[in-house]
């Protein structure tokens, strides 16, 4: 049960969903695509504002000296900085950079 409990972490699971989508992408084209300016575009903006998001949300809770693992118990609640905006930026960023 540690084996899995040690691969249940988000960063992980959203290496995990990368590598999918490229093997997806370069093996199995669907043809989904808004043309190459476009996509490399929205892309950029997507993953970049995912990366920002995420390091907001890090530095913010090693402000707060608390822990960003999921499966630790946290020193305080976060409520400042990006917190203020999103209640779980790092998700938020995963999705985001998941899309891009």
């Amino acid at each position: 049960m540690k084996f899995v409990r040690a691969f249940d972490i988000p960063p992980i699971w959203l290496l995990a969903a990368l590598v999918i989508a490229w093997i997806q992408a370069t093996r199995w084209p669907m043809g989904l695509s808004f043309g190459p300016v476009w996509a490399d575009f929205l892309g950029g903006l997507l993953v970049g504002g995912g990366v920002v998001l995420t390091a907001l949300a890090v530095v913010e809770m090693r402000r707060h000296q608390t822990t960003i693992h999921p499966h630790h118990d946290s020193a305080r609640l976060v409520q400042s900085g990006i917190f203020k905006r999103s209640r779980n930026p790092i998700y938020l960023a995963d999705v985001m950079i998941l899309a891009g």
